[in-house]
């Protein structure tokens, strides 16, 4: 179950609430679909039954800190879906100093990593049920996300990201996805 979410940051020793900081997801996506290219629920907004968690394969703390990310991917991958709730809320806290967040750290060389290590995971679980193709323009719009978050710091993996992204489709309908997914956040 997934209920409506809300980010919390600290402002001057306050904790205020803001919108979720994702993308919106588009009504034609499946939550697959919609998490690779940038929306999401934070999992700690998401009520797991023992068969779903057991579906995602459980907690991999090999991933770093996109661990959370993964499991949700991974349930999503073997057919779990997102009920959504109505009336609760959760909130997701943003920017806890010390924290080893995907949020703040998805640009860092472990979050980098991370991200690259996760994605391929879950190219290899689609390519395994037979359903890669179905999800290529969304790897590619991934990979070419990452790619970018990349700069000039991550040159080989900027590398790997673009071949990637390529061999996944890449080209216009990736290019308008990520348009499109630039201007809903």
């Amino acid at each position: 179950a997934a209920c409506p979410w809300r980010r919390l940051e600290l402002v001057d020793g306050q904790w205020v609430t803001r919108p979720p900081s994702c993308a919106s997801r588009r009504p034609d996506q499946d939550d697959l679909q919609a998490w690779l290219v940038g929306w999401y629920h934070p999992p700690c907004s998401l009520l797991w039954s023992r068969t779903a968690y057991g579906l995602g394969g459980g907690w991999d703390g090999r991933f770093g800190v996109n661990d959370d990310g993964l499991l949700v991917m991974r349930a999503l991958v073997a057919g779990v879906e997102l009920r959504r709730g109505v009336g609760d809320r959760a909130y997701y806290r943003r920017g806890l100093p010390g924290r080893m967040t995907l949020s703040g750290h998805s640009r860092t060389a472990a979050g980098l990593d991370s991200r690259w290590r996760v994605l391929t995971e879950i190219v290899s679980l689609l390519e395994q049920s037979g359903r890669l193709e179905f999800y290529g323009q969304e790897l590619a719009v991934a990979f070419d996300a990452l790619g970018r978050d990349c700069g000039g710091s991550a040159e080989e993996l900027r590398e790997r990201c673009e071949r990637a992204a390529r061999h996944h489709g890449g080209g216009r309908l990736a290019s308008r996805m990520r348009r499109w997914s630039r201007g809903a956040r």
